[in-house]
């Protein structure tokens, strides 16, 4: 999706890609544009939550952290654990590299 923008005194600015567009009340929200694309659509829905709820997000904050540790920013993701998660992640949906060595060349 392609958006002008108002820039202050540089007029309107190109941008592209997903807006999240809120009533001034906050009682209505919506995407516009392409729906996001995995690296972003965490950190899309966290920012529509606090858009559309700001009196109830800090309290829902432990939960999305646990559910998204990094998608509300803020929070660098530890090497070790990121790892450790890439791993798992990669074994249950049969991604494992050596797995993948080994089958085309089993001796």
């Amino acid at each position: 999706m392609q958006v002008l923008k108002l820039q202050g005194s540089r007029g309107a600015m190109v941008g592209f890609g997903t807006e999240v567009l809120t009533s001034a009340g906050g009682s209505l929200a919506a995407l516009l544009g392409a729906s996001p694309g995995a690296s972003t659509a965490a950190a899309t829905m966290v920012d529509l939550l606090a858009a559309g709820f700001p009196d109830r997000v800090a309290g829902w904050a432990p939960r999305l952290h646990q559910i998204a540790p990094t998608a509300a920013g803020g929070t660098t993701p530890d090497p070790d654990d990121l790892a450790a998660r890439t791993r798992a992640a990669r074994r249950v949906l049969g991604l494992d590299p050596a797995a993948v060595d080994r089958r085309k060349d089993p001796a």
